[in-house]
C-alpha cells in the first residue's frame, strides 16, 4: 500500500490557510495524482466550499509519497482551475475554525482531526455556537473525504499516519472508521492556519 501526504494549499484572504490529509490505497503513482487531487477538490466544491466565504480559494495540492521520504513534494494544479467559496457575506476571523475529530477504533494512532476554516458569518448559529448548517456541511465533506474512487487511478481511503508510533522502523497507518463535528468554534494559533490527520 502506498501512503499519500495530501496538502491542501488553501487561501483565506492573504493568509495561508493549509491543510493535511494522509490517503492510503495500493500502488498508487505520481500518474495517479492529478485524478486524487481533482477528487478531493471535487468533495471541496460540493459539500463544503458552499458554505464557506468567497474569500477562501483553493489554486492547488502538494502531494507527497510517504514510502519515499527523501523525494520532494509535487504541486499539482487542479484541472479545473482555482475554486472558491460561495458565502458572499461578512467573514470570521481567520483563527476560527470547526473542529473534526478522526477516530480509528483500536491500537494508536487512534485519533487526529482537521479544522476547517474560512468561513463566512452565517456559519455562526444563534447562541455563538457552530450553524447547523455548517456542521452538516462539514459532516457531509468529511464523509465524502473517507474513500474516495476514481476511473483509472487506484481507490484510496483517509488514514491516520504516524512515523513516532513505528513498528520495526515502519510508520503505522491506520483507518479512520469514525468522526464527530464539534459544534463549538475551536480556534487555529498555528503557524499557519489550518491542519489536518
Amino acid at each position: 500500500m502506498t501512503v499519500l501526504r495530501v496538502r491542501v494549499n488553501g487561501k483565506f484572504r492573504s493568509d495561508d490557510m493549509i491543510n493535511v490529509l494522509h490517503y492510503s490505497g495500493p500502488d498508487i503513482t505520481s500518474a495517479d495524482y492529478q485524478e486524487i487531487v481533482d477528487g478531493i477538490a471535487g468533495v471541496y466544491s460540493t459539500h463544503l466550499l458552499p458554505s464557506l466565504s468567497n474569500d477562501y480559494t483553493i489554486a492547488s495540492m502538494t502531494v507527497y509519497d510517504l514510502d519515499l521520504p527523501e523525494t520532494f513534494g509535487v504541486d499539482v494544479p487542479l484541472t479545473g482551475g482555482t475554486i472558491t467559496g460561495g458565502d458572499g457575506g461578512g467573514t470570521l476571523p481567520p483563527g476560527a475554525a470547526v473542529y473534526v475529530r478522526f477516530r480509528y477504533i483500536g491500537v494508536k494512532p487512534n485519533r487526529g482531526g482537521i479544522f476547517l476554516g474560512g468561513w463566512s458569518e452565517s456559519a455562526v448559529g444563534t447562541g455563538g455556537g457552530v450553524d447547523a448548517t455548517a456542521e452538516n456541511a462539514a459532516a457531509a465533506f468529511v464523509t465524502n473525504l473517507l474513500g474516495l474512487t476514481f476511473s483509472t487511478a487506484p481507490p484510496v481511503g483517509l488514514v491516520l499516519y504516524s512515523r513516532v508510533l513505528s513498528t520495526a522502523g515502519s510508520p503505522v497507518v491506520n483507518p479512520v472508521e469514525a468522526f464527530e463535528v464539534k459544534p463549538e468554534w475551536s480556534g487555529q494559533t498555528r503557524r499557519r492556519f489550518g491542519r489536518g490527520g
